[in-house]
Parts: structure tokens; sequence; C-alpha cells
């Protein structure tokens, strides 16, 4: 009896699931899924319509203008960094052949800001003001010529403001320029001003302690919210060139002889101009405006790119458990904000770039997936973060990328808090504890802006 049940049972399973889910409806379930429509059937906004089309909205909302702030101190990192965006050679070019210039060159814009004081305010008067620095300026003109070198379309001003006002300079010219991007580079010394006399006066920790040079980060990036997505690059040796605290000091020597005997030993060239990125990408809108940025910088094929989905699963009752419930039941802003974190945004995101991955990419591009538990998730971000670079210690430089807020870690600071912003509240959890615990890496703090930032 229990085998003909058995039979009969099996033979009836088929049917019967077909019946009740047809084929229509398994699609429309791994859809929804995805992310890619709501249960209606309606697409949801971003979502692919198919593989060939998915990565074309990516490519469609890449950088075309870039804002960078120019500091002399961070040159070096940035003009590296900036070199990634530059449109790579033909390799079926033949040669003697003329190279045709790219169809649609990425504009960089870079603005240098120079203190107002009485000694400018004189200069400006009998001068033509601003112009007069900008076509003059060393800084400005050297990164015209840079840019240009590497098939960049360029342009660069110099802006003559008082020191509390460079934030708003700064985020005026993103608007005046339409920029998707402003690039924000980290002091080397930790202050606003380019003070170059004592350029080994700051260790490596006090450079991210200068209560003023906080406030201007972390107003920047508050006042760029409504305009672009904008990000902080903290320059850690990108480029291959060796920091200070990289290398053992040199001794101190009186002889006048051994002074003029003493000859630089000059650097070799940098071998191996290959870097490494590594992005965990945990969810929310400045996660998912970091993922577009990293796959923009894949292009260029001396970048090779980790990508580690951090993923926690949600507690028994749907929903995940921070702090954000008012006493009434009723949801806080914090709350609110991650719903959006972990909204079917993410994951259609993540499907389609898993799903279609551009062949040129394809090797060079890893995406894996880890489960994390909530209270450690910060800890085994910055733990795999370490472990993913300074697996090629004589490259060029590696970058560590990350979504500057995420609800979920406590990131969401609307104001500025009383007593002026600290490390966490300007870059995030994850960055500051990178930086607590002195990767070698250079970072890469992304806010996503615009429309992108409120959702």
């Amino acid at each position: 009896m229990f085998v003909v049940m058995a039979l009969v049972t099996t033979v009836a399973t088929t049917p019967l699931t077909k019946a009740l889910y047809p084929p229509w409806y398994q699609k429309k379930v791994e859809r929804w899924r995805r992310g890619e429509i709501d249960w209606d059937g309606n697409e949801t906004q971003g979502a692919p319509s198919n593989r060939g089309g998915s990565i074309d909205k990516l490519d469609n909302i890449q950088i075309r203008r870039l804002l960078v702030y120019l500091r002399l101190d961070s040159l070096p990192g940035l003009f590296t960094f900036l070199a990634l965006f530059g449109p790579q050679g033909n390799p079926g070019v033949r040669k003697g052949a003329e190279p045709s210039p790219p169809k649609r060159p990425l504009e960089v814009h870079g603005l240098r800001i120079i203190e107002l004081t009485d000694r400018t305010s004189s200069v400006m008067h009998v001068t033509e003001g601003e112009e007069f620095y900008s076509q003059r300026d060393p800084v400005v003109n050297a990164f015209r010529a840079f840019s240009q070198l590497h098939d960049l379309a360029v342009a660069g001003r110099v802006a003559v403001s008082p020191e509390d006002s460079y934030a708003e300079t700064l985020v005026n010219q993103a608007s005046e320029t339409s920029s998707d991007f402003a690039l924000i580079p980290w002091g080397e010394y930790g202050s606003i001003t380019e003070d170059q006399s004592v350029p080994f006066a700051v260790n490596a920790s006090e450079r991210f302690r200068g209560s003023a040079h906080l406030e201007f980060v972390y107003n920047t990036l508050r006042k760029a919210r409504p305009i672009c997505n904008a990000g902080i690059f903290i320059d850690n040796g990108f480029g291959g060139i060796t920091k200070p605290g990289d290398r053992a000091e040199l001794s101190r020597v009186t002889s006048s002889g051994s002074i003029r005997s003493h000859r630089d030993t000059a650097a070799l060239p940098v071998s191996n101009k290959n870097h490494h990125i590594f992005f965990p990408f945990i969810g929310g809108a400045d996660d998912r405006a970091a993922l577009r940025m990293v796959l923009q910088l894949a292009r260029n094929p001396h970048v090779t790119l980790s990508i580690v989905h951090m993923n926690w699963p949600p507690d028994g009752s749907g929903h995940v458990d921070i702090a954000g419930e008012g006493t009434n039941g009723e949801r806080s802003d914090s709350k609110r904000e991650l719903e959006r974190d972990i909204a079917p945004k993410d994951l259609s995101l993540l499907s389609v770039l898993q799903s279609s991955l551009p062949e040129e990419l394809v090797g060079r591009v890893t995406v894996s997936e880890i489960n994390v538990a909530p209270g450690a998730a910060v800890e085994e971000t910055v733990f795999l973060a370490k472990k993913s670079i300074g697996q090629t210690p004589k490259n060029a430089g590696d970058v560590i990328v990350l979504g500057r807020r995420h609800a979920r870690l406590g990131d969401s600071t609307p104001d500025i808090p009383s007593g002026g912003p600290d490390l966490k509240t300007t870059v995030g959890s994850i960055a500051e504890q990178l930086i607590t615990s002195g990767t070698k890496a250079s970072i890469l703090i992304i806010q996503a802006g615009g429309r992108a930032g409120e959702s």
C-alpha cells in the first residue's frame, strides 16, 4: 500500500507543480527576487530589461565630468588616479597610423583655492584678479599639462576665498561646471592650507585629527549631496611613491664633507604599473555609486577588482534589528534609511554585474559573497580589505573603495554633531577603522549625490 501511495505521489508531483506554479509564474518570482519588478509586474527603477541592455545602463551613468580639488601636496596621488580614467590605446591600430581621438573624453575640471588674506587682496587690486592667478598658477598649469597628455579634456582655474568658505567655493564650482563627481584629496599634513615650510611637521595619526580640516571635508560632502556624487581620496603611496613613514629615517650628520659627498639615489621606474581595487558592497545609495565608480576604473587594463557582497540576514521577525524604532512603534529616519539600504536595487545591480560582465573585464573582476554577523560587519570588512590589498607589494599601489554611509552600521548623521565632526562621522565606520589601524593602501570614500543621494 505504501509503495503504491509513493508511486502515485511521485507521478502526480510534476503535473501538480506545473499547474500550481506555471513557468510564467516561476519567471515572475525570479525577476521579483532579483528586484527587477514589483509584485504587480511593473519594472522597478534601474531594473535591466535584458542582459545586453543592463550593462549599457551602467555605462550610461559613468562619470563624464569630474571636478578635482587641487592641492600641491596631493598632486602625485591625484595624477596617478586620474590616469586610470584616460582612454587606453587600441592594440589593433597598425603601427604608424594616426590614433583616432576618443569620441567623448572625460572632462576634468581642476580648482585651486588660495586663501584670501590682506596680501592676496592687495595683489588682486593691481592685477586682473582670479584670472591672473588662474593663468600663472604652477599647480593649475601642471594639472592642465598632465591631463592633456593623458587624453583628458581639461579646464583649470584658481579661486580666492576665505578659509571658512572653502567648502562652499568648491561645491559652487561643481554646480557651475555641472560635474558628475567632485574629488577631494585628504591633505597630507592634516590642514586646510598648504604650508610647505615644514613638510614633516605631522605624523600619520595627526594627519586625521585637525578639527578645521575635518570640518572642511565634512561640510564639503554635506553641501555636495544635493549637487553631485563626491569622494574623499586618501593617498597612501598611490603610484608607487614611497611615503616618509615607509622608510627608515635619515640619520643626522654634521660633517660638511659628508654633505658634499652625499648623492641622492635615483628611484627606478615602476616596473609593475598594476593596481588592485577592493570594494566591499553592503548596500545603499553610496555603495551603488561606488560600484559604478569601480566598474569604470576597472575598464583600465592595469586594474584588477575584487567585489565582495557583505551580506547579513534579517532576524526572524523579517527586519534587521537596529536602534531606530520609536516608543510608539513609529519608524525613525534611521530606520527608513535602513530600509532603503536593503532595497531591491542593490540585489538587482549585483545580479546585472554577475550575469552580464563585459568581456573586457572577465578575468580581472571577481564578485563573491560572504555572510557576516551584524555585530562583526565592520571588523570582518576591515579584515577582508587588509587581506585583499598588498598582495603585490611592488605594484603601483592598491585602493580600497568604500561607500561613506551605511545605515546598518549607524553612519547616518544629517547634521554636524555638537563639538564638530570627528573622523568617524566624516568618513564612515569602516574607513575610520582602516585609517586608525594603519592600512597601507589608499582609500577612496564615495558619497552619492543628487537624486541618488536621496534614495
